[in-house]
């Protein structure tokens, strides 16, 4: 038995028993370990001759079918001890072709393979779901035993191994990962193919149908069975389910043809050259003031917006150290009553943890009458820019505030690098803040970015800042 440890022999390798043009395992585990500890879920998949000498590093346990639950899986194409196949020059290997045709199909999960359906222009047009790293798993392995079976009937001594499944990160139970399932343009009406791809909501559209026949004649598994009772996910851009507003939407942020930004004085100075020039941005929203009192920013990036091509729209940072009336004064004072401008923002933003002297403020009439004033102060700004406000924070600060008498009120929320939304009520969101990082020729690597839930003539009516659309569109 050598003392070495397991080790990827790489390409330009040339001594067995040497290090160079080696990938020790453990190191490799040691990395993704790391990479654990910095995102909510890692997927690695191993598709490597002896590939399972990957494990032995760690131990955790858990679910890795509960994918509402942190942790870091690898799935290795083979054990410790056995090579791994490609059976078909013309494929790529058994065990990425079976992965590929497995989830795109959706019969790698029986349960979920088929759990929604997408409609286009409100008929029913097909059914896709997801596909849970366990079942993955569990597919792969039935899978192999039918390519076994058809290599004895054969006469070939070749036989795959058993697929491997384990933890990379230390001491943690193993949360699962999931794909989404995404049909083939063949599996669609040619209407249908038509409208995904114009629309670009699907990336996975092929010209010919994914085959997982990896040696002939290995039988394609038959589809699960369809979900009658799925629910139904509306095509295009959309943030809530038609009738259920409280069950809220966040397709991939590319589906979201609508995009923008909203800047303040920490962003810096702004290249408006740059940005007018790289940005296909349609709206930039900026502060006007925060709890700090004037945003010094605002007055440029106002001018600057006024002359480019992009919508403008003001944000003020509710401020529990004032009366409501008091503050509009002084969003008065800045911003003018222009018609053009979109609907204006209200931040609201709890105070624990951020400034004592604000959460001494909002202590001294609790959230009830906090409530009471941010609704108050909504009115007021709903009269005097004679357009419906929108409420603006991340989905526990609006959780914590708002109510069902905030539902005539539109709702911008920020979720991005959390593990869940815990959004109270029933209103679905207008904006949804995607990313505080992205980067954006002209303001910078950490730009907080925007989508609008829906399409050009809801765009049209968010504007015009008549009423809450989003809640509208699905009531």
């Amino acid at each position: 038995m050598s003392s070495k440890q397991p080790a990827f022999v790489l390409s330009h390798a040339s001594d067995i028993d040497g290090s160079k043009d080696m990938y020790e395992m453990p190191a490799l585990n040691r990395q993704l370990n790391i990479l654990a500890k910095r995102y909510f879920h890692v997927l690695t998949l191993v598709n490597a001759c002896f590939g399972a000498g990957l494990y032995g590093m760690t131990t955790g346990a858990g679910n890795s079918n509960a994918y509402s639950k942190p942790g870091a899986i690898a799935i290795a194409a083979g054990d410790n001890k056995t090579e791994v196949y490609s059976l078909n020059k013309e494929k790529g290997s058994v065990f990425f072709d079976l992965i590929i045709y497995g989830v795109t199909s959706g019969v790698a999960d029986e349960r979920y393979g088929k759990s929604y359906m997408v409609k286009v222009d409100g008929k029913k047009e097909f059914y896709a779901g997801i596909t849970r790293t366990l079942s993955l798993f569990v597919y792969l392995n039935d899978r192999y035993i039918d390519v076994n079976q058809e290599l004895a009937d054969r006469g070939q001594t070749l036989r795959l191994s058993d697929a491997w499944i384990g933890s990379t990160e230390d001491q943690i139970g193993a949360g699962g990962f999931f794909f989404i399932n995404e049909p083939s343009s063949t599996s669609l009406d040619a209407t249908t193919q038509t409208a995904v791809r114009n629309d670009g909501e699907f990336t996975n559209l092929d010209a010919t149908p994914f085959s997982a026949d990896v040696i002939k004649p290995v039988s394609t598994p038959a589809p699960p069975p369809v979900n009658e009772n799925a629910i139904e996910i509306p095509y295009g851009p959309v943030s809530a389910i038609p009738h259920r507003p409280d069950i809220r939407i966040f397709k991939a942020p590319d589906i979201y043809p609508i995009k923008g930004h909203d800047i303040s004085a920490a962003d810096g100075e702004i290249d408006w050259n740059t940005l007018k020039k790289e940005s296909k941005a349609r709206f930039i929203y900026t502060r006007v003031v925060g709890w700090k009192g004037y945003d010094s920013s605002f007055k440029s990036n106002w001018q600057n917006l006024k002359n480019s091509q992009f919508d403008r729209g003001a944000y003020l940072k509710y401020d529990f150290c004032r009366s409501p009336e008091s503050q509009l004064d002084t969003a008065k004072q800045y911003l003018n009553n222009d018609p053009a401008m979109l609907p204006v923002g209200i931040l609201l933003v709890h105070p624990a943890g951020e400034d004592r002297q604000q959460l001494a403020c909002f202590e001294k009439g609790g959230m009830n009458g906090a409530r009471q004033n941010i609704l108050i102060f909504a009115e007021l700004v709903k009269n005097h820019y004679r357009k419906t406000p929108i409420f603006y924070g991340n989905h526990n600060n609006l959780s914590n505030f708002l109510d069902s008498r905030f539902d005539s009120y539109m709702i911008w929320m920020g979720f991005w690098g959390k593990t869940s939304v815990k959004l109270g009520g029933s209103n679905p969101w207008t904006l949804w803040q995607y990313s505080g990082n992205e980067k954006v020729p002209g303001i910078g690597p950490q730009t907080e970015s925007e989508v609008f839930f829906g399409t050009e003539e809801q765009y049209q009516q968010f504007r015009q800042g008549n009423t809450n659309i989003a809640l509208s569109a699905v009531k």
